[in-house]
């Protein structure tokens, strides 16, 4: 599974950046130029996917790629050969469930949410029976928060089980049977303990890779439909906080929005903190890919922005340079990178 999704992230760059950039987004690296690809190349559900990927890792997948024929390597540059364009395109027809995963979105909430789900099903599971247990999720934080949703509600301990169950049960009769089982298994009761990612495995006979992205998809599929109609998943969006919702933001970059917010310019800023402009002008792109409100025609007018946008179009490209060149170096790298964050969709990128 890994490696299916470092050539759909080289297919989605088309040679537009490095492999190092292939790495960072995996890795969910959160420096503002890897936030940027994610954003400016639609990989955003790919951000962070494989945190623990090492760069031995990724050489060793590139390796074995290259031995099957599907790209060939130059040193730190790659190119999909005509048989990884087709093998990819297929293997990303036959994993329809990737659509629903948004790592950027949600990455931060899926671990948050589940530990709290497996908890509670536990906790109302023993409770139902008036029987002791030891918690499956030792994070004090976790237990603290269950305990708090239990006591804190009107709702008799029955009444939640039903709800919770009916709730559940709506959700995951949405997804393919496969994904419904692993998510199911992976709960405990009083009756039995969640069976583990790498047991799952060997009982469907699939790599654990498959099923860890199966999971995620199916999590992020609940938290979808449970944010935007918690009034249909009273038990359910009661798991997740407005703090929780809250995208993480680098403190620098929000020290920067803090003074843009009462009026200083972006020289006036780098003044005051004693930074560099062009790390202001890092902070005000990544604050443009974070808000779609975030007002950038204070920063680059929008003759200028369509301009950049129509020659992006026309090049077929997303490669500053050429952009600039085009533009005869009439716009800075700072506008283009700003007028890019507005591009909608990428129109140099394959379609299903």
């Amino acid at each position: 599974m890994r490696a299916q999704c470092i050539l759909w992230i080289m297919l989605s760059f088309r040679g537009e950046r490095s492999l190092s950039a292939v790495y960072h987004l995996l890795q969910g690296k959160r420096s503002i130029q890897t936030i940027y690809d994610a954003h400016l190349f639609q990989l955003q559900r790919y951000f962070g996917l494989f945190p623990q990927l090492s760069r031995n890792i990724l050489d060793n997948h590139l390796q074995v790629l290259e031995q099957q024929g599907y790209i060939q390597m130059k040193e730190n540059d790659y190119t999909l050969t005509e048989k990884g364009h087709t093998y990819t395109m297929s293997w990303r027809l036959a994993h329809p469930y990737i659509d629903t995963i948004d790592n950027w979105r949600f990455g931060h909430l899926e671990r948050t949410f589940w530990q709290r789900l497996v908890l509670l099903c536990q906790s109302l599971s023993h409770l139902a029976l008036h029987k002791s247990f030891v918690p499956i999720v030792q994070t004090f934080s976790v237990q603290r928060f269950v305990k708090g949703y239990i006591r804190s509600s009107s709702k008799t301990v029955d009444d939640l089980c039903k709800q919770l169950y009916e709730e559940c049960f709506t959700l995951l009769s949405q997804v393919a049977t496969l994904q419904a089982e692993l998510f199911v298994r992976q709960l405990s009761s009083a009756h039995h303990i969640g069976a583990t990612l790498e047991q799952l495995a060997h009982l469907y006979g699939k790599p654990v890779d498959e099923l860890f992205v199966r999971h995620k998809s199916t999590c992020h599929f609940i938290l979808k439909h449970v944010l935007a109609n918690k009034h249909e998943y009273p038990s359910l969006s009661r798991l997740i906080t407005e703090e929780d919702m809250q995208l993480p933001m680098a403190t620098s970059t929000e020290k920067t929005a803090e003074l843009l917010e009462k009026g200083l310019s972006i020289r006036e800023v780098a003044h005051q903190r004693r930074l560099k402009v062009t790390t202001i002008e890092d902070h005000v792109v990544a604050l443009a890919l974070l808000n779609a409100s975030f007002p950038i025609d204070c920063y680059v007018v929008r003759e200028k922005q369509e301009q950049i946008l129509r020659v992006s179009e026309l090049e077929k490209t997303l490669k500053l340079k050429t952009i600039r060149q085009a533009l005869n170096e009439k716009v800075s790298y700072f506008e283009i990178r700003l007028a890019l964050t507005r591009k909608e969709g990428h129109s140099c990128s394959h379609e299903l």
